[in-house]
């Protein structure tokens, strides 16, 4: 996942899964964690990023996500 802000000075992202806060990034142009770490998302989960770069300004984030599926997360989360 990449999060990307033109001016990205002095901004931050959180990134949440459901409601629960999963990470903080410090620098809005700069991913937030090891990719050898990956966020699992299971069947049914939200995926957020709220952005502290007011939307008035022009400029707003973008943010490209890679997802990778993995079927025997599926199977684990329907019990089968």
């Amino acid at each position: 996942m990449v999060v990307f802000c033109a001016k990205a000075t002095l901004v931050t992202f959180d990134v949440y899964v459901d409601n629960f806060k999963w990470d903080t990034g410090i620098y809005g142009n700069r991913n937030s964690w090891d990719p050898s770490q990956p966020l699992i998302l299971r069947p049914g989960q939200t995926l957020a990023f709220p952005y502290s770069n007011p939307s008035t300004d022009g400029f707003p984030p973008v943010v490209t996500v890679w997802l990778r599926y993995d079927p025997a997360i599926a199977v684990l989360s329907t019990g089968s």
